[in-house]
């Protein structure tokens, strides 16, 4: 198709020639005058690395961009109002991949000619050199810019997204890529109101941060058949949350939501999905509106912008983006089918709607001001998500599931690779590492330990208090932890911050010693007449360390919140401390008619840190305390348990009589908790010959479950029953290999595929059959999900498929597996989903790799940055010295090439020793086990 160039100015000059680097030219003319001494840039000062100097600050942006999806390029200009505290000549801003065209400044209320300039990109992560012909300042100025640029590739800045062969356009910033869209000052510190304008294919529907003021026909030099939109002020906006998206959507209206006790106005809620989807939205929409009153009670603010938008997006790098008044989602986080989608994915819509939610007000409402303060943003939105969907659905157990969440930071937060909530940022590429488990999950589960702490009232006062004394502006982590104090009345800095700023995860030894007053210890069991007992738990904090992991050799030390629930003479009472020396005493108040019966050392599992307890006291838990203990406190246990197998305290032939109990457990969120070291057990832990008795252990542990769930659901059982039963057949059928089980699941499959019809197998379900089936049926049944994958755009269906293709274990199919990962008929944020499940599978992950080295440069040319530096993380499924070497050499010099890279390269590797170790140290063990056990369910 041949470029049709939209310009954004009337009077915008002829583009000029690209520089040699490809990114920006020069324009307009110099004049001639020689900078000042003031000037504060010299023309040779090397690029800043990280943050822009705040010599110049913006007040205001004027964009205007002119969007036609069915084009190959795009085109702006910007008016950006700045303050300079001196002369400026050099300004240093960002503007990544622009063809400029035409850059000048105009001294604000000064007599003057325009001052001509050029705009250069001089660093690869975008910043550039706004090189004036003469100084200007000090005061206010407005920045005059133009440029034209192509579409992003990588699914960043301003990108085009396919389906059903429309073309339509939508943009990712954060959090450094708005650089890619149009020239700005790309920091979350420079917060500032926004004009915007866009001009538009007239047919096309055009989605901004707020609501349009007015529409009309596009004038010259546009093409014919275009419109131009303007749209109200925005708010104070950091770049990184604007938002635009072009294109034929299916716009979907809601009645307008009424105002409430905290909001006083209506406000318009829209759902924006491609041409044809819009049905799919009915869910989310009124989920959304259901959980958005929920968030303004709590933070006792309104909702901060004019309107709210929920847009689906075909293709895109991540699960969601909180852009102010526009929400954008990866198309399976909100758009539902009721006769493909699960009763789980509707559950992970209402999580991801109300994490995005409620960064309206953290993140959005109050910005942190540089990335080191992430968790300011990810850690609170996912906190408060778990807390506005327990309040909304309670049946969702969305406590449950951010249990499960922790549990994953903790396994991140182990390595000695392993970095603190609060890391600082020292270049562009650090930015990318702040996102992670660690400050996603692990700071979500150190705040709701303070909120425990604090108390829920005083704590939920210090956020409004923080929120509503920094609205539309800027906040910090000394800001946030001093008003979390002034409210509280208690220093919460200090404690909170042996958390943010030290990576790890406390390990909390616990011992109930039982004194009489005379000071003889006495233990139950004992009799003791006539004397007066106190008891007490010995506490002892140190860092957890699994076997293989390098942690730094300094002790650490935490303030940990611990609050421990017991049971004494039939009483149930909890007790609290602040453990802020490596050692400390808990007093506990013993009922009168006899000791202390059995003690859970976290209470709810709601403290950030791992436990034991002394060999006694864990027995007297697991016999007269686990019919007491919560779901959360019962997989505390499970938790704690398979720390101390990877830390090799524990044997597994020891471990395995209380991992049969929870695997018993009638919830079965405790009852998966087995699972992942059964897994490992079987695939790292056991040789070949002995895994046909493992796997029959294995499924001998679920089989009763199994024939209780069936695989088809009861009407309106609980959500935790189905997510039960997908994990317990998938286990069965794909790691305890259950001959019975696989083939019901092939069956189901086949006929599965051939509609896709919910009513043979439950949507929870149809993946995992799916996969059985393309094992069992091999090439016939692999050819007709290929097939199929062509002909929907159903991004729920499409991830059924790759799953089931890359389930294959067949050599041949194998292959045409993972070179599907470079067919155009993936989109980008498939494209290494192939893989992945390919390297899980023992017997395919050595023909995984080799693909991989093979293969690399031309995936990651096709996929975003982000998914490229995952590419590096899976190589911790190697468990052995000599794979762990060969990955080292092939990755460690691609590393440096791609942002986040390093870090995710390190942490694999050091997956892979800890992989190794803890195998080194169970094996023997494990196989001795196996070859003398029956196998038998006890």
């Amino acid at each position: 198709m041949q470029a049709i160039f939209l310009a954004a100015c009337a009077h915008e000059p002829k583009p000029a020639a690209a520089s040699p680097s490809g990114h920006t030219a020069a324009a307009g003319e110099a004049s001639g005058k020689a900078a000042t001494a003031e000037a504060s840039a010299a023309p040779d000062e090397a690029p800043p690395k990280a943050q822009l100097p705040k010599t110049v600050r913006p007040t205001h942006y004027a964009l205007a961009l002119a969007i036609a999806p069915d084009q190959e390029r795009f085109s702006g200009t910007a008016e950006i109002d700045v303050e300079l505290d001196g002369p400026q000549q050099a300004i240093w801003m960002h503007a990544k991949n622009l063809h400029v065209t035409k850059a000048s400044a105009l001294q604000q209320g000064a007599a003057g000619e325009e001052v001509l300039g050029t705009l250069e990109q001089a660093a690869p992560d975008g910043t550039a050199r706004l090189q004036l012909a003469r100084p200007i300042g000090p005061g206010k100025a407005t920045l005059r810019l133009a440029w034209d640029a192509a579409w992003d590739e990588q699914l960043a800045g301003l990108y085009l997204a396919k389906e059903n062969g429309i073309r339509y356009a939508f943009t990712q910033f954060e959090a450094i890529d708005a650089r890619k869209a149009f020239p700005c000052f790309d920091e979350p510190a420079f917060k500032t109101p926004f004009d915007v304008t866009l001009t538009v294919p007239k047919d096309d529907t055009a989605v901004a941060n707020t609501l349009p003021l007015d529409e009309a026909p596009a004038g010259k030099p546009f093409a014919d058949g275009m419109k131009t939109i303007r749209y109200a002020t925005t708010k104070p906006l950091p770049t990184y949350l604007l938002a635009w998206a072009v294109g034929p959507f299916d716009v979907v209206e809601t009645p307008t939501l009424p105002p409430n006790d905290v909001r006083r106005r209506p406000l318009q809620i829209r759902g924006i999905a491609p041409k044809g989807r819009g049905k799919e939205l009915t869910y989310a929409l009124e989920t959304g509106r259901a959980l958005l009153p929920i968030l303004e009670m709590y933070f006792g603010i309104e909702f901060p912008y004019d309107k709210l938008d929920h847009i689906a997006v075909p293709d895109y790098t991540y699960g969601a983006m909180e852009n102010a008044g526009a929400i954008v989602y990866r198309e399976q986080a909100i758009l539902h089918d009721p006769r493909t989608g699960s009763e789980d994915q509707k559950s992970g819509i209402a999580g991801t709607m109300a994490h995005e939610m409620a960064h309206q007000w953290f993140g959005d409402l109050v910005t942190l001001r540089w990335w080191t303060d992430a968790w300011l943003n990810e850690s609170f939105a996912t906190w408060m998500a778990a807390h506005a969907v327990q309040a909304w659905n309670p049946g969702m157990n969305a406590r449950v599931q951010s249990l499960k969440g922790t549990s994953f930071a903790m396994d991140r937060d182990n390595l000695g690779t392993a970095r603190s909530i609060r890391q600082p940022v020292e270049s562009n590429d650090d930015v990318w590492s702040a996102f992670d488990g660690i400050t996603y999950q692990k700071g979500a589960a150190v705040i709701s330990m303070f909120e425990t702490w604090m108390g829920p009232a005083k704590f939920q006062a210090g956020i409004h208090a923080y929120l509503a004394s920094h609205a539309h502006g800027s906040g910090s982590t000394d800001e946030l932890l001093k008003t979390l104090g002034e409210v509280s009345g208690r220093d919460v800095a200090t404690p909170f911050r042996t958390f943010l700023e030290q990576p790890g995860v406390p390990m909390v030894e616990v011992e109930v010693e039982t004194r009489t007053a005379g000071g003889m210890g006495v233990f139950k069991g004992q009799e003791v007449w006539g004397e007066a007992l106190t008891s007490r738990l010995l506490l002892r904090q140190s860092r957890y360390v699994p076997l293989g992991a390098t942690p730094e050799k300094k002790k650490q030390l935490w303030q940990i919140p611990v609050c421990a629930r017991y049971g004494s003479g039939g009483v149930e009472k909890q007790v609290c401390t602040l453990l802020s020396t490596e050692t400390g005493v808990l007093p506990l108040e013993r009922a009168d008619t006899g000791f202390v019966d059995w003690v859970i050392p976290n209470a709810d599992s709601n403290g950030y840190y791992r436990w034991s307890l002394a060999p006694r006291d864990l027995a007297a838990l697991r016999k007269a305390g686990y019919a007491k203990l919560t779901t959360r406190e019962r997989m505390s246990l499970g938790m704690s348990l398979k720390s101390a197998l990877r830390s090799g305290e524990l044997a597994l032939a020891d471990a395995l009589p209380a991992l049969e109990v929870l695997a018993h457990d009638p919830d079965g969120s405790v009852a998966s908790e087995p699972m992942g070291v059964l897994r490992q057990l079987e695939d790292d832990w056991t040789d070949e010959a002995l895994r046909p008795s493992v796997r029959r252990y294995e499924a001998g542990l679920y089989r009763e479950a199994v024939r209780k769930l069936g695989w088809k659901p009861a009407p309106g059982e609980p959500l935790d029953r189905a997510r039960f039963r997908e994990q317990v057949l998938g286990f069965e059928a794909e790691t305890a290999r259950d001959p019975e089980v696989a083939s019901q699941a092939a069956g189901l499959g086949q006929r599965y595929a051939a509609g896709f019809d919910s009513k043979i197998v439950d949507p929870s379900l149809a993946g995992l059959a799916l996969s059985m089936a393309v094992r069992e049926g091999g090439a016939r049944t692999f050819d007709a999900l290929l097939a199929r994958l062509g002909t929907t755009e159903d991004a729920e269906a499409r991830d059924r498929i790759l799953r089931a293709l890359a389930s294959t274990l067949d050599p041949a199919l194998s292959a045409r597996a993972l070179a599907l990962s470079l067919d155009p008929r993936l989109r980008k944020n498939e494209r290494i989903s192939l893989l992945q499940r390919q390297f899980v599978q023992r017997e395919t992950r050595e023909a995984a790799w080799a693909w991989l080295k093979q293969s690399f440069d031309a995936l990651v040319a096709q996929i975003p940055e982000q998914h490229a530096a995952g590419l590096f993380g899976i190589v911790g499924r190697f468990c052995d010295a000599e794979h762990l070497a060969d990955a080292e050499a092939f990755f460690g010099p691609r590393a440096e090439k791609i942002p986040a890279a390093p870090r995710r390269l390190r942490q694999a590797l050091e997956d892979g020793r800890i992989c190794a170790a803890q195998a080194a140290a169970q094996r023997a063990g494990t196989q001795a086990f196996f070859r003398k056990a029956a196998m038998t369910v006890r």
